[in-house]
Parts: C-alpha cells; structure tokens; sequence
C-alpha cells in the first residue's frame, strides 16, 4: 500500500509549508508481534509547582531540550511536546520515552545517507525534490545533500532518541518528569 501526503506538516499534521510532499509505502511484516489491546485509565492528577519544576530541571538535564520543544510551534529533531497530557496518558508516555523506537511515526522516521565521499549522513527529512534532499541532523541543524552526491540511502528503523534514556533516575524523579510533560497541556 502507498500512502502520499501532500505539505509539510507538524507533528500532529498542522500543515507547515505548501507545495511539499512524500510518498510512504506501507509494507506489512508478519515477523513482527501483533500488540494487544489495552484501556488505560486516563487520571486527572493536580502536581505541586515543585514537582514541576523538578521535571523542567530534569528535562533540562537529560537534554531533551536538544530534540523536543514545547512551545506548539517549533519542530526541532523530535516532536514538539506541547499538550502531551491530552494525548497520552502518563503510562504512555513513559513507555515510548523507555521503548522509543516500538512506534515511529513516517514524518519523523530516520534515514541513513552514504554520500559517494563515503562521508555518511544520518536525521530526518524536512523537504525533498528531484535535486537534493534536505536532512535535519543532530543538534537541529539543517544539512542539504544534491542527490547527484548521493551513492545509498536507508531508513533507519530506530528512533533517533536514544534508549535507556532514563537509566540512573529514581521512580521518585521518573515521576518529576512525567509532571512535567503532563503538565504541558495546562
């Protein structure tokens, strides 16, 4: 199955800009586990301001700040955070932070680019044409490649956020920053 999606958008498909474009082909895996359904209870939960400010501190820290924003607007490496709360719950949220590459969506998946240099490139794609491609690296820096300088391309099925983010942190501080990110959506 071929899907196509026509504009650059957000995240959450908020169209960015007009006269953009992918094409994403869909290819079922039966190698791969079926998940089961689950209900999670969605709790309504007031945090202290300390709570808060322990997981801004801990978000800070853990650089997250370096791939997400959470303003609604901005769109670094990884999603923008901004009301986080109304679409996941906290148990959600803390499964994709801890098992990040389990779902990926197709906007932000990863691609690996080996240049005829042998200089190899890997981020998202932001835009593309029939000339060049334009990556965003680490760091959220915008890196154009003419696809005359391309010798390979893949996509990388892991997300580009690390696993064991969260190693070393105590469930009292895990919790801190899942205040924070719920918090969002205030």
């Amino acid at each position: 199955m071929y899907l196509a999606s026509h504009g650059k958008a957000d995240y959450w498909y908020n169209v960015v800009y007009e006269n953009q474009g992918s094409f994403y082909k869909l290819i079922y895996d039966p190698s791969l586990p079926a998940m089961d359904e689950k209900t999670i209870e969605r709790k309504n939960k007031t945090y202290s301001v300390n709570s808060i400010e322990a997981g801004k501190q801990l978000f800070a820290e853990r650089a997250c700040l370096g791939c997400h924003q959470v303003d609604g607007v901005t769109e670094l490496l990884g999603p923008n955070l901004k009301d986080l709360g109304k679409r996941m719950s906290r148990e959600e949220i803390m499964e994709e932070i801890m098992n990040p590459s389990e779902r990926i969506k197709p906007g932000l998946m990863a691609i690996r680019i080996t240049k005829k240099d042998g200089k190899v490139v890997m981020g998202r794609v932001v835009s593309a044409d029939e000339n060049q491609l334009a990556l965003m690296v680490v760091g959220n820096h915008i890196v154009t490649i003419s696809r005359s300088e391309i010798d390979s391309t893949e996509e990388v099925k892991e997300s580009l956020m690390y696993k064991g983010l969260l190693n070393g942190m105590t469930d009292e501080q895990k919790n801190y920053l899942l205040d924070f990110l719920v918090s969002l959506s205030d």
